[in-house]
């Protein structure tokens, strides 16, 4: 384990070499999807405490399993979130990597304010997923779309837009993603948006060198 975290950090450090960053810009979280809170703790103990999550039904469990052992977690929901299995995961993230659409929005907004229990609680830290290649069969904002979603996403006090996050095509090598990196880092400059959450472990490298301040690694930390 301890190998596979120096290799991860290695990389991104030399990333950061690379384009003249700092490595304390690049927030890590380990993508923890089909795996164990056991296999999580080991991860935790070597002070990773931000994970992330693709499907609700696993999260919950996992959440509440980390409450009952004391196990401080962030927890990262990062796949789509369908709009009536909100209610069951708002107690449990930190963060929504993937706000994609109008609908989604309304429906958090309404469970938000809904539950007495979120009166006292900061905004839900969030991310507008773009669909910078333009797949039918991916989820996220049309780039098009972008400018006046985040109007609307604005003048809404139950969420804090943190910046934009994409998921790129399947491609051969990551340098073949490299264009939708800079796109997306493009987009959010123009938008005033600091934080871009890119890159898995196939890529994180090439997104680092392109401006990501969140990456997304799951298979590199359990491989």
């Amino acid at each position: 384990m301890q190998i596979r975290v120096n290799s991860i950090r290695t990389s991104i450090d030399k990333a950061c070499e690379n384009v003249g960053r700092n490595p304390k810009e690049v927030q890590i979280i380990c993508v923890s999807k089909t795996h164990d809170l056991s296999e999580i703790v080991p991860i935790h103990n070597m002070g990773f405490v931000d994970f992330g999550e693709n499907r609700v039904q696993e999260l919950v469990p996992k959440a509440k399993s980390a409450i009952d052992t004391h196990l401080n977690v962030n927890w990262h929901f990062i796949g789509h979130l369908q709009r009536n299995k909100v209610r069951q995961i708002l107690p449990f993230i930190s963060t929504l990597h993937s706000l994609d659409s109008i609908e989604l929005l309304n429906q958090l907004t309404k469970s938000w304010e809904s539950d007495i229990a979120n009166e006292s609680r900061k905004p839900l830290q969030t991310f507008i997923e773009v669909n910078i290649s333009g797949e039918q069969q991916k989820y996220g904002i049309k780039k098009e779309e972008l400018q006046n979603f985040l109007n609307y996403a604005r003048n809404n006090s139950v969420l804090e837009i943190l910046g934009l996050m994409t998921v790129p095509p399947k491609t051969e090598t990551a340098e073949q993603v490299r264009p939708i990196f800079r796109e997306l880092h493009e987009l959010a400059s123009i938008h005033g948006l600091k934080h871009l959450s890119m890159g898995m472990s196939d890529d994180y490298r090439v997104a680092i060198e392109e401006g990501a301040t969140i990456v997304r690694i799951g298979r590199a930390f359990f491989e």
